[in-house]
């Protein structure tokens, strides 16, 4: 007899939780000023100015969809380098790809994104590192790549899942 998902996890406790809704009024960024626009929010204060000569920038890629990801990626590549930094992009996608750093290297490539085109490597693994614990005791894992960065740049769409539904689907509240 199976018993529902209710049941296993009845006693983990989550964090607090706030609905966020967003309006969009359907404008659009031409793809032409999109280097030009994400480099002047990258150069504002605040965000840019902690990218250091010397650190290793940690840039992550997913697999939701994001319209001109290559074109956004090689910009912030670009950005990074032009600050000293040494930028590399790592998979931030869960099991897709097989849930294998080469199926989701591969994932990535379909999507433009490979060391040659980003001018970076591109450092895949499955392999994670405990970097704390939450107030409830739950370990917190990270990409053993991203732990050993000194910087870590999160590139990622919020949307639901397409063959999930629930409350929580987005990538960034899975991650």
């Amino acid at each position: 007899m199976y018993e529902s998902l209710s049941q296993y996890v009845r006693e983990i406790r989550l964090p607090r939780f706030v609905a966020v809704e967003q309006s969009l009024d359907g404008r659009h960024i031409p793809v032409e000023r999109l280097p030009l626009l994400l480099r002047e929010k990258l150069a504002a204060p605040g965000c840019g100015e902690r990218i250091r000569s010397g650190d290793r920038v940690a840039i992550t890629c997913g697999s939701r969809g994001i319209r001109n990801l290559a074109l956004i990626l090689r910009t912030i590549v670009e950005f990074c380098k032009e600050q000293g930094a040494d930028p590399f992009i790592i998979p931030a996608m869960g099991s897709h790809g097989g849930a294998t750093a080469a199926g989701q290297e591969e994932v990535l490539a379909g999507l433009g994104v490979t060391a040659a085109t980003m001018d970076c490597p591109i450092r895949a693994t499955m392999e994670t590192v405990v970097i704390g614990q939450t107030e409830a005791g739950q370990e917190v894992y990270l990409d053993a790549y991203a732990a050993a960065a000194d910087r870590i740049i999160v590139v990622n769409r919020i949307k639901p899942h397409t063959s999930f539904r629930g409350p929580y689907e987005s990538g960034l509240m899975k991650m």
